[in-house]
């Protein structure tokens, strides 16, 4: 009987809009309680929407939930707000629902929820047993109304939204040039996505020996050795070059095998077509092969270059000074001034071709050896001792460990920091340098372009000297930079550009932090094994 009624004819009551004033003017609050009790007894999953609200607040809106339902069945015009109500959820309007927030056991929950609740008053609001049985009709009515109507939204909100992601799905297959198959191997069968078909450029499903048939004949073994194995170990992964149109594309095939009774009987999976990504790969390749030869050239260009003109320069730094001391006699003052402006800048001539000849040498040697750090600091100390004495330098580090290595390069990396450090010291104030050393673990260089490793080992070089802007902290490893004159400091700006090559060469890193006037702190992280 129910389902010949039209919706309308069952949203028409006689009795029940007198049982809706009847709660709402005497038990409204009492009414309200019960049914957010029971929505938190059912679990409604609808109630996940209300978490960031306290209990309070939550009642208030059941309470105002409760007072618009019992208004429509009073008013006697359930029908207009169902489809009012449900209009705006498939719309999107809901002023606290949005149209993908309800499911289906939202549906089903709450219009038990208030079935239930309605039928509790009933007794409370008449003895009378004809009006008893026609209120448990009509709420029946209304609660089955309700969930039909409110199923059939849901349905048409799920389609749509289905439709909409398959859309979207086959957009993005287009985007990324894959396309989507399946294989059923009983029926011999093959479904492919359109994405599929302009892939291999048919205008319908292809059988497998069509498909071989334009697979490059070199990877054509290939191909079919793949398939066989992983009719066994139940996956397939295979790139191919596939011949179509006098074109060669490059394919990439992914996919799983579906079982029955142990038995292989279907495969779906995907293909994407990856011409133009190996072209560019290619290319890249190609490019960083030309950068290699050109980077060995130039190392190879500054070696000779260095090598080559030390020795004229040599020759002019002996001649020059042979002049100025077998015939400054016969020298004017300006003569003498201008040999001894040749001297000197032959000396930083040739300082600068051997930092150059330096850094165009200091390239990963063979193997890393285990050398004990602190023995290393003390050769340079020995080398630099010279320097450190005229300075009045104070040199403390506390006992660095044993460490693999290039031995050569980080001893040059301790002489060029040093030496920094004395160097741009404060005239008035003796230079204090501190090393000193932790064992750092992968987490701590999470952050760091940094080979990887079990364990690595920071060291610090701290100094007390002028320090330099905050701003400067990464183009001081330039090639060439200089912060100051050569007049104010004397060098040729590589020092500091052989320290980061010298880190790098290790798979580390290297990092200088410092405050201007309050001195400066090299960090060096070194992988180790």
């Amino acid at each position: 009987m129910k389902a010949a009624m039209s919706a309308q004819d069952m949203l028409k009551f006689k009795h029940l809009p007198g049982l809706g004033r009847f709660i709402l003017e005497n038990h409204l609050d009492e009414f309200s309680r019960e049914q957010l009790d029971w929505c938190y007894e059912f679990s409604l999953p609808l109630l996940r929407l209300f978490s960031n609200l306290n209990n309070e607040q939550v009642f208030e809106i059941t309470k105002k939930s409760s007072t618009d339902l019992l208004l429509v069945l009073i008013s006697n015009k359930a029908k207009e707000h169902l489809d009012e109500a449900l209009a705006k959820w498939a719309n999107n309007k809901h002023e606290m629902i949005g149209r993908f927030d309800v499911v289906a056991e939202d549906i089903t929950l709450l219009n038990h929820i208030r079935q239930k609740g309605l039928k509790k008053w009933i007794l409370k609001y008449t003895a009378n047993p004809e009006e008893i049985i026609a209120l448990n009709n009509e709420i029946d009515d209304y609660t089955f109304a309700n969930n039909t109507l409110s199923t059939n939204t849901y349905i048409n909100i799920l389609t749509e939204r289905l439709e909409r992601k398959s859309n979207q799905l086959l957009e993005a297959q287009g985007i990324a040039q894959v396309g989507s198959f399946e294989w059923n191997f009983v029926e011999t069968s093959r479904d492919n996505s359109p994405e599929m078909r302009k892939i291999f450029e048919t205008e319908k499903p292809q059988s497998y020996e069509e498909m071989l048939e334009h697979v490059h004949p070199e990877d054509k073994e290939k191909v079919i050795k793949t398939l066989q194995q992983s009719l066994v170990n139940g996956s397939y992964s295979c790139e191919f070059r596939y011949l179509v149109n006098n074109k060669e594309k490059v394919l990439w095939t992914k996919a799983v095998i579906h079982y029955e009774d142990e038995k292989p009987v279907l495969m779906t999976g995907t293909v994407q077509d990856i011409t133009e990504r190996k072209k560019t790969e290619q290319s890249l390749l190609q490019k960083t092969i030309e950068l290699e030869v050109s980077n060995s050239n130039l190392e190879k260009f500054a070696y000779v270059a260095s090598h080559d003109l030390q020795e004229p320069l040599r020759k002019i730094l002996m001649h020059t000074d042979l002049l100025i001391n077998s015939e400054k006699e016969r020298l004017s003052e300006r003569g003498k001034g201008l040999l001894e402006k040749i001297l000197s800048s032959t000396s930083k001539m040739k300082r600068l071709i051997k930092d150059i000849l330096t850094y165009s040498t200091i390239n990963p040697e063979q193997k890393k050896e285990k050398v004990n750090l602190e023995e290393l600091l003390r050769e340079v100390k020995t080398e630099l001792e010279y320097l450190i004495v005229q300075k009045a330098a104070v040199i403390h580090s506390e006992n660095l460990p044993a460490a693999s290595v290039f031995p050569s390069q980080i001893k040059q990396l301790f002489q060029n920091l040093i030496s920094n450090s004395i160097k741009f010291s404060k005239k008035d104030q003796p230079p204090v340098i501190n090393i000193t050393h932790t064992i750092l673990d992968p987490k701590k260089v999470a952050d760091k372009k940094i080979a990887p490793a079990f364990t690595y080992l920071q060291i610090c070089i701290t100094d007390n000297g002028i320090g330099f802007k905050k701003n400067h902290s990464h183009e001081i490893f330039s090639l060439f930079k200089r912060l100051h004159t050569q007049k104010e400091f004397e060098g040729s700006g590589l020092g500091l550009a052989i320290c980061k090559k010298v880190a790098e060469n290790h798979g580390g890193t290297i990092e200088a932090s410092g405050e201007f006037g309050e001195g400066a702190t090299f960090t060096i992280i070194l992988p180790q094994p």
